[in-house]
């Protein structure tokens, strides 16, 4: 009893548009949860390693003036 679901184009092309929505919200959630404007450098690798460059320095910073 197998049965076939048959999409015109337009619904088709709906649904790929959902799902590249979906795509953004989470990575936009992923976003604001971390704070940070890239958390891999994936996204985008110079943003990513000054940041974390800069995030490392200030925790130097911070453990020197707490010591």
């Amino acid at each position: 009893m197998a049965s076939e679901v048959k999409l015109s184009s337009a619904i088709r092309a709906n649904l790929l548009s959902l799902q590249k929505t979906a795509t953004l919200v989470a990575r936009t959630q992923v976003r604001l949860s971390t704070g940070l404007n890239t958390s891999t450098p994936i996204t985008d690798a110079v943003a990513y390693f000054q940041s974390k460059a800069l995030s490392d320095r200030a925790g130097d910073l911070t453990a020197k003036k707490d010591g």
